[in-house]
């Protein structure tokens, strides 16, 4: 099969059938996915979409901050052949009534499990909650279906912030999130044995495709993707613990973020976003990050060429998810 002229929802397919217990996804809420659960907990939520009426070629709004409710969500929508649409939660009521309002989706779910932020937005619309084996969700249903034949091939519409003007919706295809996870996959070197921190929103770009669609690729001989820990925001030393303690493995992240680290405590947390392959980080900066690390029992290995990695001495086992211990901290 010719990988570049397929569906994203064929990663998670091909995970499933090769390897459906490897897990695949853990948040801050309590969830922990392997793949068949991710599977199913998607199945269910295409069914739910179904019956409030979304129908093939649909807009679908994802109204959230990352958890693995929100990942299901994805590929429901892309087993339905629907387009999502992922807004940020922390959006003011205004930036999220401009986007509602042009893109005029048949359905709008909202993780308020994860974000007091979708919340609050819930409350607005008068959603209504929904239960099942993909934990809680809310939905609401402003508008009418309205398939759009044109978008058959499009995965998700992505809004720009507005900087010069009003908010536009880019149009990403299947194709595209496909190149842009393999490619970040490949680069990254992500392996089964890998955890990534998928900090950075999956509302974005970067979060969708270098975090999401890398993970559930399988670079070689059909392994099984790497395992993403769903986080809403790295707070303060608490960000660098989880490498101390292997709940993070992999953080990905763009130069442009490693600029704005702090040097003070506050910014250890942003820290945490420097020293990841490719990345940079200052002296002051590094030290903080590594002194935490070692008093989380990590330890700092090398300094290879532009890469940076750190490994995990698991002195607090007793710490790490049963499931999940064991696997290395690859930065």
């Amino acid at each position: 099969m010719n990988c570049l002229m397929a569906r994203v929802e064929t990663f998670l397919a091909e995970q499933v059938r090769d390897h459906p217990r490897a897990p695949a996804l853990t948040d801050g809420v309590g969830t922990a996915w392997c793949y068949a659960d991710l599977d199913a907990a998607s199945d269910a939520l295409a069914e739910v979409l179904r019956t409030a009426g979304v129908q093939a070629n649909d807009r679908v709004l994802l109204l959230s901050e990352n958890c693995a409710a929100a990942v299901a969500v994805l590929f429901a929508c892309w087993k339905m052949d629907a387009v999502v649409i992922p807004v940020n939660a922390r959006q003011t009521e205004g930036e999220f009534t401009r986007i509602l309002d042009h893109a005029t989706p048949a359905a709008v779910l909202m993780t308020c499990a994860a974000s007091s932020d979708a919340s609050a937005h819930a409350d607005r619309l008068g959603a209504q909650e929904m239960t099942g084996v993909f934990g809680s969700l809310h939905m609401a249903t402003p508008m009418q279906s309205a398939p759009d034949p044109d978008l058959h091939d499009v995965a998700v519409l992505l809004y720009t912030t507005g900087t010069t003007g009003d908010p536009k919706g880019v149009m990403l295809t299947h194709d595209n999130l496909r190149f842009g996870g393999m490619a970040s996959a490949n680069l990254r070197g992500m392996t089964p044995q890998d955890l990534i921190y998928g900090v950075l929103p999956i509302t974005h770009v970067f979060g969708l495709a270098s975090v999401v669609t890398a993970s559930c690729f399988s670079r070689r001989n059909r392994a099984a993707g790497s395992a993403v820990f769903c986080c809403q925001a790295i707070r303060g030393v608490a960000g660098w613990r989880d490498f101390a303690v292997g709940s993070a493995a992999n953080a990905c992240a763009p130069d442009a973020i490693h600029q704005g680290a702090g040097t003070d405590g506050a910014g250890v947390g942003q820290a945490a976003l420097c020293v990841f392959r490719g990345g940079t980080a200052g002296p002051r900066l590094e030290a903080q990050g590594r002194s935490v690390l070692w008093r989380g029992a990590a330890k700092w290995l090398r300094h290879d060429g532009n890469h940076r990695r750190a490994s995990v001495q698991h002195a607090a086992r007793s710490a790490i998810p049963t499931r999940l211990s064991g696997r290395p901290c690859r930065v």
